[in-house]
């Protein structure tokens, strides 16, 4: 992910785990993910599809063929003053787990306001 500053968004990840899940990703995957995380840094607000249920205020961006989906949600930073798009979690549709494992993750955050 590029550190430039002309962008609208500035991306990052929830938190470590989010992180590691997208690090972990093959390098073909990644490449296949690279220009919709580029579309997230220009128009986050903008493209995705929004998601309901637990996930309400979250969208996703759809790679319908290969079956990858990344979770994320747009975000302000008080001290920046910047729009942030925080990628939840990445990961393939099947069984419907990223969306899952976006859940946990914010569940989480309800739990631990701290974290």
């Amino acid at each position: 992910m590029s550190a430039e500053t002309s962008h609208r968004f500035k991306l990052c990840f929830y938190n470590k785990k989010a992180r590691d899940e997208y690090l972990a990703l093959d390098g073909s995957v990644k490449a296949l993910l690279r220009p919709g995380l580029a579309k997230l840094q220009e128009r986050a607000d903008e493209i995705g599809t929004p998601l309901h249920g637990e996930l309400t205020g979250c969208r996703k961006l759809k790679y319908r063929k290969d079956g990858w989906r990344i979770v994320y949600r747009v975000t302000k930073d008080a001290v920046e003053l910047i729009e942030i798009a925080e990628i939840i979690a990445t990961g393939k549709r099947v069984r419907s787990k990223v969306y899952s494992v976006a859940e946990k993750r914010l569940a989480r955050e309800e739990e631990n306001p701290t974290q």
